[in-house]
C-alpha cells in the first residue's frame, strides 16, 4: 500500500492522495458524472504544477484513449484548462484551485439548466390546462402545477444566488441559510 510519505517517484500517490481521489470520485458519481472525472480532477487539484497527459496516465494508471476523453470533458465543463510551458511542445493540464469556481461552473452548467427546463414544462402544462374545460379536477391540477412550479422558481433563485456568489459572500450565505432553519 502506498505510504503517506513521497517517494522518488514524482507521479506516485501517497495514501492521503489516493483517498482524496477516491472521495471526490464517489462525490462525482453521485452527481452523476463518470467517476473518474473526479480522480482526474483530484489528481490535477493535489499537484502544484500542470501535468501533461503521459503524467496523468502514469500517475492514475490509466490509457492514453480514456485520459484523453477524460480531460476533454473536463474542459467542456470549464473545470480544467490546458496550457502550455515554454521549452515544452507538450500540453499540461490544471484545474482552478479555488475550488468553489468549479462546483459553480458545474451547477451553472447543468443544475440550472435542469431546473429551467422543469420550469418551462410546468409553465406548459399549466397553460395548457387552463386552456381545458374547467372542472374541478382541473382547478386542483392547476393549484398543484402551480405550487410545484414556485417550488422550482424558488429553487432556482436560491441557486442562482449561490453560484453567483463569491467565496466569501458563500460564507455569509451559509450563515443566513442555517438562521432561516432555526426558525
Amino acid at each position: 500500500m502506498p505510504s503517506t510519505e513521497p517517494t522518488n517517484n514524482p507521479l506516485e500517490l501517497s495514501r492521503e492522495e489516493l483517498v482524496f481521489c477516491g472521495v471526490v470520485e464517489e462525490l462525482v458519481e453521485q452527481w452523476g458524472f463518470k467517476g473518474l472525472l473526479g480522480r482526474v480532477w483530484s489528481l490535477l487539484y493535489l499537484r502544484k504544477q500542470p501535468l501533461n497527459q503521459s503524467q496523468i496516465e502514469e500517475a492514475l494508471g490509466l490509457s492514453k484513449g480514456n485520459v484523453n476523453g477524460l480531460l476533454q470533458e473536463l474542459q467542456k465543463w470549464g473545470v480544467a484548462q490546458k496550457v502550455r510551458i515554454q521549452g515544452d511542445r507538450n500540453y499540461y493540464y490544471e484545474v482552478d484551485k479555488q475550488i468553489w469556481k468549479s462546483v459553480s461552473n458545474v451547477i451553472q452548467a447543468r443544475e440550472m439548466r435542469i431546473l429551467e427546463d422543469a420550469i418551462g414544462k410546468m409553465q406548459s402544462i399549466e397553460s395548457t390546462l387552463k386552456k381545458a374545460a374547467k372542472s374541478e379536477r382541473i382547478t386542483h391540477q392547476i393549484e398543484r402545477t402551480q405550487h410545484v412550479n414556485e417550488a422550482l422558481t424558488s429553487a432556482h433563485t436560491l441557486t442562482k444566488m449561490v453560484v453567483s456568489a463569491s467565496p466569501d459572500k458563500l460564507a455569509r450565505i451559509s450563515k443566513i441559510v442555517s438562521r432561516l432553519r432555526n426558525l
